[in-house]
């Protein structure tokens, strides 16, 4: 409802637009009762996902695995060492994340001359230019992709003059955003997406071009048996080109309150893949390995605890989880069905700033070798195997350690910049 008592009805197709809304009783209600549409079926919702993690856990332990994650990681040979040593080093970081959150809200004060409430998470400090035609996103995207050399540029101009792309917004499109996989022996690796003008689009056509420029490596480099790459490995690229992207708009602009939003874009895409996704990947781990010990989760209120156990170790020490809306998360995500393989988005997320880093670091010859061994590999080798041979272990601290240096180096320009604007 708005201020004026008017009732609007909520959707996934309007959620967003609502929560941006100038009228603050619209974000709040939207909020509020879309997180209460889940928390009526709360005890559904946790059944189900109880009988569903049971079920795969009769399955894996009937089968003599160890333990019911043994069996999910077992496909790409990871051991549990490694999900430890995600959760360690996320967790040891958490102040960063808490530093940017302050930061965000001290400016949001002086902004909106009001105290930040969860329900404000999506208004913007700043305005900036975010009108783009399909021609301009391309070239930008040219652009920031020029450093990767004349092989993988012939391919990006490939894509464009031939119309991979399909843009256009039209009634009962899907939404978001895909490449098309397993079309081995097909040269357009076919993208769809809903061009709305905005940067968030610019930035979308960067993303998917990283996927399907990975496949027509991948195909043209590797046989059939080989080509197509795990989920381990598929958001690297992908990322890797919104990183480049986000690195070049940077540099190309005078602007402070551009530069502004896109540290904020850039952090919070951290936040959202890194520090997040390994919180639910921390939680699924406790609740599989508790129903493996027999222990019964078939209400919410004990599965809930579980969850903020967890959440408690990834957010602010000052943080209070006292309200079942405030732990709703423990229910609502759709990827707790696909069977425990969040933690590889946060793994591709830092294998491609890592990638990312080097280029910063060496310029064309880590390229290089992000491209030869890396883009045109597939799947080839194991994923830890064929990582580890273009230079990343997954199971060095120094891994950990860098990918956290440079976030924090980028959540002080923010705050710098911040205190410049909101002066």
């Amino acid at each position: 409802t708005s201020s004026k008592n008017k009732k609007i009805k909520i959707s996934p197709a309007n959620r967003m637009h609502l929560m941006l809304n100038k009228d603050e009783q619209i974000r709040k209600t939207t909020q509020k009762n879309w997180i209460n549409a889940y928390l009526d079926h709360k005890n559904s919702l946790s059944s189900l996902l109880y009988q569903h993690i049971k079920s795969i856990s009769i399955w894996s332990l009937e089968r003599k695995y160890n333990s019911t994650i043994e069996s999910l990681i077992n496909e790409d040979k990871v051991d549990v060492k490694l999900l430890e040593t995600l959760y360690s080093h996320v967790k040891e970081n958490t102040n960063i994340f808490v530093k940017y959150k302050q930061a965000h809200k001290k400016f949001f004060k002086i902004k909106y001359k009001k105290q930040f409430k969860s329900w404000d998470s999506y208004l913007p400090l700043v305005k900036i230019q975010n009108n783009y035609t399909i021609e301009e996103s391309q070239s930008i995207v040219k652009e920031a992709l020029k450093p990767m050399g004349k092989e993988y540029c012939s391919i990006l101009d490939k894509m464009f003059k031939e119309n991979w792309v399909d843009y256009c917004i039209v009634d009962n499109k899907r939404s978001g955003a895909y490449s098309i996989g397993n079309t081995y022996g097909v040269d357009k690796k076919l993208i769809l997406m809903n061009h709305d003008g905005k940067l968030e689009s610019v930035s979308t056509l960067a993303h998917e071009a990283g996927h399907s420029i990975h496949s027509y490596f991948s195909d043209k480099n590797q046989p059939y048996n080989l080509s197509q790459y795990p989920i381990f490995l598929a958001e690297i690229a992908s990322i890797f080109n919104e990183l480049m992207l986000n690195d070049y708009l940077i540099n190309n602009t005078k602007d402070l309150k551009t530069k502004f939003y896109l540290l904020s874009k850039s952090i919070d895409d951290f936040d959202a893949t890194v520090r997040r996704q390994t919180m639910w990947s921390e939680y699924e781990f406790n609740l599989y390995n508790k129903i493996d010990q027999g222990e019964a989760f078939s209400t919410f209120d004990l599965i809930k605890e579980v969850y903020k156990d967890v959440a408690k170790k990834y957010s602010s020490p000052d943080v209070k989880f006292n309200k079942d809306e405030d732990l709703y998360g423990a229910i609502m995500v759709p990827h707790y069905y696909y069977d425990f393989y969040v933690y590889k988005y946060a793994i591709g997320y830092l294998v491609a700033n890592y990638f990312f880093n080097q280029y910063k670091k060496e310029g064309k010859k880590a390229l290089e070798n992000y491209i030869n061994n890396f883009l045109k590999k597939g799947s080839f080798d194991w994923p830890l195997d064929l990582l580890k041979k273009a230079g990343v272990d997954l199971y060095n601290k120094n891994f950990y350690i860098d990918a956290f240096k440079q976030l924090e180096e980028k959540v002080d320009q923010y705050i710098k910049l911040g205190k410049k604007i909101f002066s």
